[in-house]
């Protein structure tokens, strides 16, 4: 607050990964910026009413894994055995993606982007293509739809820091 002041630091922010952090941190500290995990599957902050309380408060909300750590990106058959029980979940959204003709890319990056709370998405590329691609991607217009029927609720699913394998795919010890 002190480099705030001085006009050192222009904004102050957390990254936050669930609505219990973002209770303690928002009732003990005066924030800026906040970011937060935020795709079609991980809807909580969303539905809890937690984003639209924020953006009420003035601050600055950044959504940061679209992608899901690449697991929207990914057919259910190339995804680690973790996501077997969701299998039919990402059937049911890659019929939605394909009947309103949208790559998951496209769908990812609009859902995100389309929503008022949100002032900035955050995603790693790995070359300019990938970058360019993005960009492309986040212009695709947006069909208006409740997404709410893709929201998983279950943290194993939703939560990287849960997920208990390599990058590989193989299971590793918890």
């Amino acid at each position: 607050l002190e480099l705030k002041e001085t006009g050192l630091v222009r904004k102050i922010g957390v990254s936050v990964y669930n609505a219990r952090q973002i209770d303690a941190i928002f009732s003990r500290y005066p924030l800026d910026l906040i970011q937060v995990p935020l795709n079609v599957f991980d809807q909580r902050l969303l539905h809890s009413g937690h984003l639209k309380k924020l953006k009420q408060q003035g601050l600055e909300i950044h959504a940061r894994s679209p992608f899901l750590q690449g697991v929207l990106l990914a057919s259910p058959e190339e995804l680690p055995t973790h996501f077997r029980i969701i299998t039919n979940h990402l059937q049911q959204y890659r019929r939605w993606l394909a009947a309103n003709r949208l790559s998951p890319a496209q769908a990812a990056l609009g859902f995100v982007n389309q929503l008022p709370e949100i002032d900035a998405v955050i995603v790693g590329v790995e070359t300019e293509k990938q970058f360019c691609q993005n960009l492309q991607d986040v212009r695709t217009p947006w069909p208006m739809c409740d997404m709410r029927q893709f929201a998983i609720d279950d943290e194993a699913i939703i939560d990287p820091r849960l997920w208990h394998f390599n990058t590989s795919g193989r299971e590793e010890a918890p």
